[in-house]
């Protein structure tokens, strides 16, 4: 633990999260409470409700107590490997399952005597934009996302609230739609993707957008590799990270380009000017946290 356990403030805190980043997305249904199992001396001594919450920009799951852990207590946390399907356990979004690797799956930690638990002990979240609309701004324009002569781009609208809730609010993206039927928007489909609605209020998981987002890694990393979680730190090679599962992303259901798309503006001596309107860390991350509020309009 790293300190004596005779110490009061030696250990976590009784309503410490369990935080786990992993090096690919993952699926969505994998990433509930049963994935994890948490207990003190036996399996049959568990731990107050965990409530998961996957951060799919950043690859964490967080599972936050509902209650408060024992104070002095030596716990286990064991994270499930699944070995056959339909078995509980994580797996990446295309189904590969978790695989054993330097970090253990299985390890001890100790809650601390004192001080009494805060709310500086739980892992931050982002805050919700007072204006959602605002992030969309570099979506917009030319043949993007917005009304035009020829319509919005793959009928998706983001210029106003009335566009946002008839062709994103639990509609299904275009090009989600390879299932047998058309137009219903799925929550836990048998492959990721199919159906999957453009936002899902309350499941930036299961929101197209987020994913069209994540294809361009340029929305996520200003060139410092931030991170929201600090105490759990991140891959040297953070944007070759992103851009390897962003890549696989791409094989498996998000074709096309990643959003915003680069914009070619014609020069009037001849040939073009490229603008690069990514998004910065702080809009993607509160599109995520407005998603995950609800996507209130």
């Amino acid at each position: 633990m790293g300190c004596p356990t005779s110490e009061p403030e030696c250990g976590v805190a009784q309503n410490a999260a369990i935080l786990l980043r992993f090096d690919r997305y993952l699926l969505p249904s994998t990433a509930i409470r049963q994935s994890i199992r948490v207990f003190s001396g036996s399996e049959d001594v568990g731990t107050s409700l965990l409530k998961p919450e996957y951060d799919l920009l950043e690859r964490v799951l967080i599972f936050r107590q509902s209650g408060l852990l024992q104070a002095g207590a030596l716990y286990t946390i064991e994270v499930v490997v699944p070995t056959a399907a339909g078995d509980f356990g994580l797996r990446a979004f295309d189904g590969a399952p978790l695989a054993e690797g330097d970090v253990p799956l299985r390890f001890d930690f100790r809650v601390r005597q004192a001080p009494p638990p805060s709310a500086d002990d739980e892992p931050p979240r982002d805050p919700v934009p007072a204006s959602p609309l605002a992030s969309f701004t570099s979506c917009l324009g030319g043949s993007c996302h917005s009304e035009g002569e020829n319509g919005p781009r793959m009928g998706l609208d983001l210029s106003s609230r009335e566009g946002v809730f008839g062709t994103a609010i639990s509609k299904v993206a275009r090009n989600a739609e390879t299932g047998s039927k058309t137009g219903l928007p799925l929550e836990n489909a048998p492959r990721l993707g199919v159906g999957m609605p453009v936002i899902d209020p309350s499941r930036p998981d299961n929101s197209f957008l987020v994913y069209k987002l994540l294809r361009r890694p340029e929305n996520l990393d200003d060139g410092s590799c931030s991170t929201l979680y600090p105490s759990l730190g991140v891959e040297a090679n953070c944007t070759a990270t992103r851009v390897r599962e962003g890549e696989r992303l791409r094989e498996w259901f998000v074709r096309g380009e990643g959003m915003p798309a680069l914009k070619y503006l014609p020069l009037s001596g001849g040939g073009v000017e490229v603008q690069d309107p990514a998004l910065s860390p702080e809009t993607t991350r509160g599109i995520q946290a407005w998603i995950r509020a609800g996507a209130p309009l």
